[in-house]
């Protein structure tokens, strides 16, 4: 899947934190939301009916702008929404194509407005999805500039609300490894040279889809297993450690398979035999690692996920076959 620069607007709706374990209340209440309800999906329900079925506890939808339609989520509900940097730049609508000339600011005044408006309520602005600022298309690529908005972007937030945290995400997983690692570091790298003082990270995203990133290597079967989002979860955990962020939250932005782009398609029981075994990894004991995990989230791998997509779990206000896998998943697993 296709994506921008960073990752990640949780609206947590949710007001009051769990304590974690091993934790007096201030520190749980640093964590909230990114330690608790990690059940999530991609794509947003239309309906509290709909949202219910599924068991889901967040959800994560378009730009930051967007609205949630006319249905707002239940009070434990969370919604985790996008903040697209490179659009600050560019004027550009779709990061993906060159900006116009001369740039428009809508997306930027949409964005600031929202937050304005919101600043109560939201727990984390992630700015997404792609961490890597290169943009093919249009060449667009200056670590100063980004380094510099960063910079600015968290003062501004932070004005409004010093509880906000800010993560920047979302590396990809192509199925050789990650993208946008280097990226990151170099940021990092930038930020400390600039400000004389570690970049504010308060959580990181990976797009962690269990087939490669581009055809023909959609479907391999060396791809398409359980131990290939193992692996993946661990390569980047491994990072994460390395570059000093053991101690963040690592959220999976989204998850799944493009069983569209497969040729022939995958069956059902293929896919439901991968789901159940990838969020079994995740929420069971196996998830849990005291040399990569995060220490005070009693050293789980992750932190939070979202499945990819609601559309295909619910229709027609009742579960489909891989909506009745997640709920049951949901029942044994979730708070």
């Amino acid at each position: 899947m296709r994506s921008s620069l960073f990752t990640m607007a949780f609206i947590a709706i949710a007001s009051a934190p769990n304590v974690v374990f091993g934790q007096n209340l201030r520190e749980a209440s640093e964590l909230f939301p990114l330690t608790r309800d990690r059940f999530g999906t991609l794509g947003a329900p239309n309906s509290k009916d709909a949202w219910d079925v599924l068991g889901a506890r967040w959800f994560k939808a378009g730009d930051c702008y967007w609205q949630g339609g006319d249905w707002v989520p239940a009070n434990r509900i969370q919604t985790w929404l996008l903040v697209r940097p490179r659009m600050y730049f560019t004027g550009n609508n779709r990061v993906w194509n060159p900006p116009p000339k001369p740039p428009t600011w809508e997306y930027r005044n949409k964005t600031t407005e929202f937050i304005e408006r919101n600043k109560n309520r939201i727990e984390i602005i992630a700015l997404g999805n792609s961490i890597c600022f290169a943009d093919i298309e249009s060449g667009y690529y200056d670590i100063d500039e980004y380094v510099k908005w960063y910079h600015d972007f968290h003062q501004f937030v932070h004005r409004l609300n010093p509880r906000i945290k800010i993560a920047p995400g979302d590396l990809q997983s192509a199925w050789g490894g990650l993208q946008g690692t280097e990226q990151l570091e170099g940021y990092m790298a930038a930020y400390k040279k600039k400000y004389g003082q570690p970049m504010p990270i308060d959580g990181v995203g990976l797009h962690c889809y269990i087939t490669g990133n581009k055809p023909p290597d959609w479907a391999k079967p060396e791809v398409i297993s359980v131990e290939t989002f193992k692996q993946k979860i661990r390569t980047m955990r491994t990072f994460m450690k390395r570059i000093g962020l053991q101690g963040t939250a690592f959220v999976i932005t989204e998850m799944g398979m493009f069983n569209h782009h497969c040729e022939p398609r995958l069956a059902d029981a293929w896919l439901f035999e991968i789901m159940n075994g990838a969020i079994e990894f995740m929420e069971g004991p196996e998830g849990m690692d005291k040399e990569l995990g995060m220490p005070s989230d009693k050293y789980r791998l992750v932190q939070k996920w979202s499945y990819s997509a609601f559309p295909h779990m619910v229709r027609d206000g009742r579960l489909t076959s891989r909506g009745k896998v997640y709920r049951a998943l949901v029942d044994k697993y979730a708070d």
